[in-house]
């Protein structure tokens, strides 16, 4: 993932951020749900992600990758 967002020719806020921004103002006084996500990768690494619930769609806001042997995270 690091490569993708650290690739010079890519710029990420253009891409999602017109996207969140549709979502939120759009949302007026409805509840606004965050999810927290984890998916062990070859049972060594643990992606863990934070995403907002939009239209029963996850968008992710932001993400790690862990060397963790587990995908329970405190």
């Amino acid at each position: 993932m690091d490569r993708w967002l650290d690739n010079t020719r890519i710029d990420v806020h253009p891409l999602s951020g017109p996207l969140i921004q549709q979502a939120l103002a759009e949302w007026g006084t409805n509840v606004l749900y965050l999810a927290l996500d984890t998916s062990l990768l070859w049972d060594v690494y643990c992606m863990v992600r934070m995403s907002i619930i939009y239209r029963g769609r996850a968008i992710p806001l932001v993400w790690t990758v862990l060397h963790h042997p587990s995908s329970s995270v405190a």
